[in-house]
């Protein structure tokens, strides 16, 4: 996929997936000077670091080496590209940290000065080219998702959403059904029992058991579905296909690698394969 640098005057007519990384004219960023254990605690304070209107502008957090860097981003930044074709939004200071001088085609250079990326008119004798730099770059996890939309196949997302629904609204009516069934036993053993009838504890243990482990492989049901919600998706990655079969799940997801890690840890994982290509990860999963 292709990465671009998006400036004040981009011009390029884009017809395809990008990377879009923002020069330092379009960000605000400082350094974090007081201790921070993690980045979800240094994302928490980072609107306190600047004095910006926090309404106005979405605020993150990202390490660089050792130290913890605030961000922030206006939330209304209009970058002149179809957001159909920006798979991800990064900055430079993150992506192209292990330059020091970037020369730009537009005349400007991207400098360090204590650190920090700056733009300044003229480009620099020690410095690199632009496009010899975004082609061979390797991207950063620090993604920024400011138009707060997930890039997903919305034909596929509103199939997947019924599926879960009619699942989930199966998993309710069957545990009425078994809160149901369970009252009319014990009344009927109630009633039993009141005669002074005597009760046959072998079939009542076989109905209770019954309804024990239909009431088990629902919980399981709830945990499988729960699990895999929680896949971590970056944006532009999304499932195009769940199928589930008796005690099978088939996954299809759109994604930059395979998932075997993760769903391993809960899953036995019958096959899988990856598309690099088409960037297709399937796996079968035994959820018994």
């Amino acid at each position: 996929m292709k990465n671009i640098l998006y400036t004040r005057d981009f011009k390029e007519n884009i017809k395809e997936d990008v990377n879009v990384i923002l020069s330092p004219q379009y960000y605000w960023i400082k350094k974090i000077d007081i201790p921070v254990k993690n980045r979800r605690e240094a994302k928490k304070i980072a609107k306190n670091i600047f004095d910006l209107k926090q309404d106005e502008y979405y605020f993150d957090a990202v390490k660089i080496g050792n130290d913890y860097y605030a961000v922030a981003i206006r939330k209304d930044l209009n970058i002149n590209i179809d957001k159909k074709y920006i798979k991800s939004v990064r900055i430079a200071q993150t992506e192209l940290d292990e330059f020091e001088c970037i020369n730009l085609p537009n005349g400007f250079s991207l400098k360090k000065v204590e650190g920090m990326f700056f733009c300044f008119p003229g480009h620099s004798d020690n410095g690199v080219c632009l496009y010899n730099v975004l082609e061979k770059i390797s991207l950063s996890d620090y993604t920024f998702n400011i138009f707060n939309t997930l890039n997903i196949d919305v034909k596929n997302f509103i199939k997947i959403m019924t599926v879960l629904i009619f699942i989930f609204i199966s998993l309710i009516i069957r545990n009425v059904t078994y809160f149901t069934e369970n009252q009319k036993i014990l009344k009927k053993f109630e009633y039993l029992k009141s005669y002074g009838l005597p009760l046959n504890n072998y079939q009542l243990n076989a109905v209770l058991k019954d309804y024990e482990t239909k009431y088990n492989k629902i919980i399981n049901t709830k945990k499988v579905l729960s699990y895999i919600n929680r896949i971590p998706l970056r944006p532009g990655e999304y499932i195009k296909e769940f199928v589930l079969d008796k005690n099978k799940i088939t996954l299809t997801i759109h994604t930059n690698k395979k998932r075997d890690d993760f769903l391993s840890h809960k899953f036995k994982i019958i096959k899988s394969s990856f598309d690099k290509s088409h960037h297709i990860y399937k796996v079968v999963l035994d959820v018994k």
